[in-house]
């Protein structure tokens, strides 16, 4: 008894913990790290609750959530040390970025049976997927395409803030049913070189794309720039990134927004047909592709122009405004067909 007794002291001891309505919360994680067992009840209490920043910058490896568990605090585990853990069935609460800068993290898991939440290749949902709640960024993955069922990308979702880490996301392909990208989302993903952003999204937080690297290049829109009036952050790229946007689309002007310092161009590539250069020359098929200077131009070939078959022929660079473009390959098809894309 006296054993047993000892144990649990020493459990007790590496929380600090306040209590409420005779439910307890655990404010600090103050043991040696490794692995954790939360208690489910302390002091003849049930823990319900691990508060925000409860567990920030620990040593803990990995750690066993308790069913008694329903809610999970904002930043509770940031820059901790966790390379696994499983949210289980009770929680129905979780905060802003609870596994924010954990670099050890490649997997969110949560229970099968958890009502609220899902995780979907270890990313964290809430349980519709509408919400991206948040992704592990020791996932090395390059590139990731977030699900057309998410309306909203939550702060900090893959934010990687830590001087010596800026994630290893290069392409990112965002669902077309997004409407808003929470503050500092992407926040220090600086080896990004591609962001898609559909039209649906109206809503772009602080910071959302920001990086301190010099690395990040290209912003692709698809519909019309979204309003200030409907939120769009201060930094939301950094002043070296490019955005490009459509013909047709409305709103745009030299710099996104406008009081930013981040430079806009018209992406308009467009085939010349009525010179000399377009068609059969020196038994291979050509033409010279037009559009606003340096704006980067992928090339691409498919047999059938309604399927999925595109594959790429040539990425290029508009300089000076024009390239000359040609298919060598061209006599190996019956048909052939031709459309231009972003990189």
């Amino acid at each position: 008894m006296l054993l047993l007794f000892a144990s649990a002291l020493s459990v007790q001891a590496q929380f600090n913990f306040v209590t409420n309505n005779g439910a307890i919360t655990i404010t600090a994680y103050t043991g040696p790290g490794g692995a954790v067992v939360i208690p489910a009840i302390t002091n003849g209490l049930p823990v319900v609750s691990i508060g925000s920043n409860a567990f920030s910058g620990a040593a803990v490896t990995n750690v066993t959530i308790p069913e008694s568990i329903v809610s999970i605090g904002d930043y509770a585990f940031e820059a901790s040390s966790l390379t696994n853990v499983t949210i289980p069935a009770s929680v129905t609460s979780i905060g802003v970025a609870p596994f924010d800068n954990c670099l050890g993290l490649t997997a969110i898991n949560v229970s099968a049976s958890n009502p609220a939440y899902v995780s979907v290749g270890g990313v964290l949902f809430n349980s519709n997927q509408t919400a991206l709640i948040e992704y592990p960024v020791g996932n090395l993955a390059s590139s990731y395409a977030i699900p057309d069922t998410v309306t909203r990308i939550g702060v900090n979702a893959f934010n990687v803030s830590l001087g010596r880490h800026f994630g290893n996301l290069t392409n990112v392909v965002i669902g077309n049913s997004v409407t808003n990208i929470g503050d500092l989302a992407f926040y220090q993903c600086g080896l990004l070189t591609s962001v898609k952003i559909p039209a649906s999204v109206t809503s772009i937080g602080d910071g959302a794309f920001y990086s301190h690297l010099i690395s990040q290049t290209a912003a692709y829109f698809e519909g019309n720039a979204p309003s200030t009036d409907a939120g769009i952050g201060e930094n939301v790229f950094p002043s070296w990134t490019f955005v490009y946007y459509l013909p047709g689309t409305t709103g745009w002007g030299a710099w996104f927004p406008a009081y930013s310092s981040t430079p806009t161009a018209l992406w308009n590539p467009q085939v010349q047909t009525g010179n000399a250069s377009f068609g059969v020359r020196s038994n291979q098929f050509g033409f010279n592709v037009i559009g606003t200077t340096n704006i980067p131009v992928v090339i691409e070939a498919a047999t059938n122009p309604a399927g999925s078959g595109w594959v790429p022929l040539q990425s290029c660079t508009l300089t000076n405004g024009s390239i000359y473009f040609s298919d060598p390959a061209w006599t190996n098809f019956s048909a052939r067909f031709y459309r231009f894309n972003w990189p």
